[in-house]
């Protein structure tokens, strides 16, 4: 399992680091010099190699119910459609009406809670919680695919991630918590 897990990871991570790469821009070397390209183009193509090949990999990975490995987890889920929604050379938009994305981001969106996060609730440890992280993450799932559909579950976690920030005035300041420990109705402790 956590062979899986760091392959997934892997791939994941993979995927994050070259859509930001074909995102780069040339930039001019000084003032009226001539532009530099931040990636080499054979680089670029390798990059592209490995995520068509980790893409195709999480396809054979993905489970009946739209999840990539833990469902207690939604984040795991909502990493890897950021991969098939971050394609090189695909829009969001094309992406979104690939089956696994489609049953993904459904999965997702089932996920939504009454307070607004986007997560599951832990029965027990190891078994689901984490709100801000799960919310955060699959907000940004969701945000990625573009699907005005969407909208008003973002708006909920959007305010529930707000409402999770640690705002007492000591060193954790601003901060948030994986899972916000609430004390008289207020986060904690901070976490990142």
């Amino acid at each position: 399992a956590s062979n899986r897990a760091a392959g997934l990871v892997l791939s994941l991570a993979m995927s994050a680091a070259l859509a930001a790469a074909e995102e780069a821009k040339p930039v001019p070397q000084a003032p009226g010099g001539p532009a530099v390209s931040l990636v080499d183009e054979s680089v670029a193509r390798e990059g592209h190699a490995a995520v068509a090949r980790a893409l195709k990999w999480l396809e054979t990975k993905q489970r009946p119910d739209g999840t990539w490995s833990n469902a207690s987890f939604p984040a795991i889920t909502a990493l890897a459609v950021c991969g098939f929604l971050r394609r090189p050379g695909s829009a969001p938009a094309k992406e979104r009406e690939n089956p696994g994305v489609k049953k993904a981001l459904a999965y997702l969106a089932g996920c939504a809670q009454p307070d607004g996060g986007i997560y599951v609730p832990a029965k027990n440890p190891g078994e689901g919680g984490l709100k801000n992280y799960n919310t955060a993450i699959c907000l940004l799932a969701l945000a990625e695919s573009g699907d005005p559909a969407y909208e008003p579950l973002m708006r909920k976690a959007r305010a529930s991630l707000a409402a999770w920030q640690y705002l007492e005035s000591d060193a954790c300041y601003g901060g948030m918590g994986y899972d916000p420990v609430e004390r008289k109705g207020k986060p904690s402790q901070a976490d990142l």
